[in-house]
């Protein structure tokens, strides 16, 4: 069915008429994708004038739960329903953008405090009280909705109340899945809600993000590694595990519809190796996608940056493949790939001195290592000038170079991502 103004349900509170109010928007060259070539002209409650219509979904999707926030989230929706209507943006695909804005109207549910939350320290003894006057013969019994000791009056019949709470045992769960501390099993609930599990994924593999193609460090901050949880609000442990495993198969379908690397190096392993990656390396990397996707592609909550560089590298620190295109995209990953830049370039062929490139490489390569005004700019040709590649595709460095690495092979400077995982 197509979208209308006010049909997100958070633009229908209780009691209220339909809120069909959009903000107007500014698009900007080059005006191909909506998400991010059109800015937004009024502050919401927690984005702000000038934000991308991507930016704005970020910062409204880390904001607390509550009023403003699903108010922001029926602006948003109806903003978008609204521009497919003109002539730069007409019928164009909002679908991926409202499914986020669904999800997250869905979730924007604030969870009451409990008895034991309200009472704190008297629960227990308020609880004790009221069941022993009611071993005692009265009338009584413990009401959660009023947190109190109520009576019931002779004749009726006391209604069950409803419980709310996550009737999922966690002794049931896999070793590498648990509940969220703060949706823990509440055996009294009569209702299953607000059920959120974490589940750990073993990464053998280092992942770094950044904005610069070969993600030159500068102290950290933008890698995953080793064990990383991700988290999810789900009805039952079923519904959960089916979606990941949905979002993990994405990530191996895009990274096996990846196209081979332009060159190759005798020397090379992973993703550049002459026999291509491992299953094992092609598994790591789908982990690390899915990790950002949960993640919602931000190492740090409430940052808009459009950083979507990545390099995996080995335990022992070797580069295991470049890549582009590593952030939100519709389709899910659609947009990640090999890369190849000059820079990248000279990083490989200083790494693999001793190597050999195939015979129809060579001459593909050796432009690269040309100082001429297509390979100037930022980056500097004279740090890479001892490089050589002779007739056989032999790459060869001057005498008293034997390797090069990031830090001396690089001057550029490069900020860790701050968007793309958290």
């Amino acid at each position: 069915m197509p979208e209308k103004l006010g049909k997100l349900s958070c633009c229908t509170p209780e009691g209220e008429s339909a809120n069909k109010k959009f903000l107007s928007i500014k698009s900007i060259a080059p005006k191909t994708d909506i998400g991010e070539h059109a800015t937004l002209k009024k502050d919401g409650n927690y984005f702000k004038k000038g934000d991308t219509i991507n930016e704005a979904i970020v910062k409204v999707e880390d904001a607390p739960k509550g009023a403003a926030k699903a108010k922001d989230l029926c602006i948003l929706y109806n903003t978008l329903v609204n521009v497919i209507t003109k002539s730069v943006w007409f019928d164009y695909n909002i679908d991926p953008y409202v499914k986020k804005l669904k999800d997250e109207c869905d979730s924007n549910v604030v969870k009451k405090k409990t008895c034991k939350q309200k009472l704190g320290s008297d629960y227990k003894s308020k609880v004790d009280q009221c069941n022993k006057r009611k071993d005692d013969g009265e009338s009584v019994k413990w009401s959660n909705s009023e947190c109190d000791c109520v009576i019931v009056k002779k004749g009726d019949v006391a209604p069950v109340e409803e419980v709310r709470g996550c009737m999922v045992n966690p002794k049931g769960l896999p070793d590498d899945v648990t509940l969220h501390v703060d949706t823990p099993y509440d055996p009294l609930a009569t209702v299953n809600y607000g059920c959120r599990f974490v589940k750990v994924l073993d990464l053998v593999n280092k992942f770094c993000f950044c904005i610069k193609d070969t993600c030159h460090e500068t102290g950290g901050g933008n890698c995953i590694t080793g064990n990383e949880a991700i988290e999810s609000g789900n009805s039952s442990y079923k519904s959960f595990e089916e979606k990941y495993n949905y979002i993990y198969q994405d990530a191996i379908d895009a990274i096996v519809n990846m196209g081979p690397p332009k060159t190759k190096i005798s020397t090379e392993k992973g993703f550049y190796s002459p026999n291509g990656p491992t299953a094992d390396e092609v598994k790591d990397l789908a982990k690390a996608l899915t990790i950002l996707h949960y993640r919602r592609y931000s190492l740090n909550r409430g940052s808009s940056s459009k950083e979507s560089d990545l390099v995996m590298y080995s335990p022992n620190g070797n580069y295991l493949g470049f890549f582009k295109g590593a952030a939100l995209t519709s389709p899910r990953f659609g947009d990640i790939k090999l890369q190849l830049t000059l820079p990248i370039i000279h990083l490989r062929l200083s790494q693999n001195a001793g190597g050999y490139t195939q015979e129809n490489h060579i001459g593909i390569l050796k432009r690269y290592l040309v100082d001429d005004e297509d390979n100037r700019g930022s980056y500097r040709y004279k740090e890479v000038k001892n490089i050589t590649i002779d007739a056989n595709g032999k790459i060869t460095l001057q005498e008293n170079i034997t390797t090069v690495g990031l830090g001396a092979l690089l001057e550029t400077k490069v900020i860790g991502l701050a968007t793309l995982l958290k």
